[in-house]
């Protein structure tokens, strides 16, 4: 069975594991973190029960998330709660956003706690189980976009907002797995499996313009 924590996967023979406590109590002890510390889902993001056990062989990978950071799938910003008054208050907390567009993120950009909803900076962003692209605004230049860019759901994709500069913005667009649009007439494209939907985002008719 695998476990990942975070952008870090780790592999464990769980051959003679037959409970959930085992689970858990193996998974605590490779993380060296206390069970009231963190959550542990299946792939699919459901918390991990009894229930859910006997679906999982050798083969399964499951998630563990620190408590009050758990991901959940489109984009997710990161930072630490600034109300005193709030159970997380300085510990870092994940607000999570889902899909959308033209999100814009810069150095300093600002989130919300999910358990008070104060404010808070954005220090990193994780993005899972999604596709998304974004422009790349840097002082005066004229905006560059990106090619499409697949998250997975189980090694999400991390940007850390305090390498970037005062000067450079990123407008993001996220979108649900399977779900692409032609950047130029702006009709759904059925997912083809191919580097033109994949990356480039553009349909069959367009694409055969360009040619």
């Amino acid at each position: 069975m695998f476990f990942h924590y975070y952008l870090a996967a780790f592999s464990y023979d769980f051959e003679g594991v037959l409970t959930l406590d085992d689970i858990v109590s193996v998974i605590c002890k490779k993380l060296e973190k206390s069970k009231e510390s963190i959550v542990i889902c299946d792939e699919n993001n459901s918390r991990l029960s009894d229930d859910i056990l006997p679906n999982l062989s050798n083969d399964s990978h499951v998630l563990v998330y620190d408590v009050g950071r758990v991901l959940m799938d489109g984009l997710n910003k990161e930072g630490r709660c600034t109300n005193k008054d709030c159970s997380f208050f300085n510990k870092v907390v994940v607000e999570n956003c889902g899909f959308m567009e033209s999100e814009r993120i810069y150095f300093g950009c600002c989130g919300t706690c999910p358990f008070c909803g104060a404010l808070f900076e954005v220090l990193a962003l994780y993005l899972k189980n999604c596709h998304f692209d974004m422009f790349i605004i840097r002082d005066d230049q004229t905006p560059k976009e990106t090619d499409d860019i697949d998250a997975d759901k189980l090694r999400p994709h991390y940007f850390d907002l305090m390498l970037l500069s005062h000067s450079e913005r990123y407008d993001f667009n996220v979108k649900q797995v399977g779900d692409y649009v032609c950047r130029k007439c702006h009709s759904v494209i059925p997912d083809c499996n191919c580097d033109r939907v994949h990356k480039k985002s553009i349909c069959e008719q367009c694409s055969k313009q360009d040619d």
